[in-house]
C-alpha cells in the first residue's frame, strides 16, 4: 500500500473487511503507523491555539472519521473471527491482539 496516506490505507483496508469473508492480511507495521498517525491528530488538537479555526475543526473531523472507520474494521475482524471458532475453521491472518 505504498504511497498512499495512513488514512487511505485506512479507507482501503475498511472497504476490504467489509467485502471480504476472510480476515484482511494486516501488517503490524500498519498497525503502528496507524496508532502514530491517530495520535499526531490528537496532539494537533491538543495544541491548536483555535480550536474554532477550519484546521482544527478538519483534524477533528478527520479523527471522528478515523476512529468510526478503524472501529467498523475491528468489529468486522471480531466477527469473522467468532464465526469462524463457532465453526472450527482455521483461522488466518490474525493480528497479535487477536490471537
Amino acid at each position: 500500500m505504498s504511497g498512499k496516506t495512513v488514512y487511505d490505507e485506512v479507507v482501503e483496508i475498511w472497504d476490504l473487511e467489509r467485502t471480504s469473508k476472510s480476515l484482511v492480511k494486516v501488517s503490524d507495521e500498519w498497525v503502528k503507523r496507524l496508532k502514530e498517525y491517530a495520535e499526531g491528530l490528537r496532539v494537533r488538537l491538543r495544541l491548536a491555539v483555535d480550536r474554532d479555526s477550519i484546521h482544527s475543526r478538519l483534524c477533528e473531523r478527520e479523527l471522528e472519521v478515523l476512529s468510526t472507520l478503524i472501529a467498523d474494521i475491528f468489529n468486522a475482524r471480531l466477527e469473522k473471527i467468532v464465526r469462524a471458532a463457532i465453526r472450527g475453521e482455521a483461522i488466518e491472518n490474525l493480528l497479535p491482539a487477536e490471537s
